[in-house]
């Protein structure tokens, strides 16, 4: 099923699910899957806990900048979930509308928070954190953040199960791949 050449990048909060969606995803779409934290992790070579920890977040972001400036220069088609901050730093919203497709994974805090509950200190943002403090981290960091990710070509609902979710994502396509 063709819908579009383009990258389409799958944004969002953590946990949201877009690495798990976008495997999905490229499988129907007969396409190359890329996370952008792995391969932003391959390229330097260590962890993106190490680049946090050694290097801090501004660096981090630094080398997003750079991983979507050289994948962009090629804008083949492929499904590319984000590194939940990305789109929130460096104008890269715009950056990913203008080279690509994007799709909001619009999920609820109440499912980041369980979703984050059980995994928490594998993520550099939030690692060691208190379950009260982690919700105040994602009610807060979501409130900033929904104006940016609504800024998506599309949006779907990140609560559903993961069936549900690639298929609305796939009809999302298909309706502006119709309309041109």
């Amino acid at each position: 099923m063709e819908v579009t050449r383009k990258p389409i990048f799958l944004v969002g909060f953590m946990a949201s699910g877009k690495t798990t969606l976008g495997r999905i995803l490229a499988k129907e779409l007969k396409t190359e899957f890329v996370d952008s934290d792995e391969a932003i992790s391959k390229l330097a070579g260590i962890s993106i806990d190490e680049i946090f920890k050694n290097r801090g977040e501004v660096y981090f972001r630094n080398l997003e900048w750079d991983f979507i400036q050289n994948f962009t220069s090629n804008k083949k088609m492929s499904v590319v979930a984000t590194g939940g901050g990305m789109p929130c730093y460096n104008h890269m919203m715009d950056v990913l509308n203008n080279n690509g497709l994007t799709v909001y994974i619009k999920t609820s805090s109440h499912t980041i928070f369980n979703r984050l509950l059980a995994n928490h200190n594998h993520r550099p943002l939030i690692m060691g954190m208190e379950s009260a403090q982690l919700r105040k981290f994602i009610d807060h960091t979501l409130n900033e953040r929904e104006p940016i990710y609504s800024k998506s070509k599309i949006v779907v609902n990140g609560d559903l199960d993961l069936d549900e979710t690639v298929q609305n994502i796939l009809n999302s396509l298909n309706k502006i791949h119709e309309n041109g």
